[in-house]
């Protein structure tokens, strides 16, 4: 595997030759350039790859806290909490919220 230290050092020996011609060391530090390019591209690639994986796997979980969470069972009573009966007067209600 090449590593980008090395594509960064052909490139500096591109630079320095002296027996090709500009032409020459201009197509060929552009070659490798391209190819630290493509080299953090494809690291990029794994390292979003391996978050979706992680996501895939822990998304079960959070599927079924969100279906829990979502269920009628789950939700509470509208009156549940509030320091009032049925029969409680409306203005008394207003000031309560």
């Amino acid at each position: 595997m090449i590593t980008s230290k090395a594509l960064e050092s052909k490139i500096t020996e591109a630079q320095a030759a002296t027996d090709r011609t500009e032409e020459a060391k201009t197509q060929l530090i552009e070659l490798y350039r391209k190819a630290l390019s493509n080299r953090q591209a494809a690291k990029d690639s794994a390292a979003a790859a391996a978050r979706f994986r992680r996501t895939a796997e822990l998304a079960p979980v959070e599927i079924q806290a969100i279906r829990a969470a979502l269920s009628p069972d789950a939700q509470a009573e509208p009156l549940d909490g509030l320091d009032a009966a049925a029969d409680t007067p409306l203005p008394e209600l207003e000031q309560l919220f």
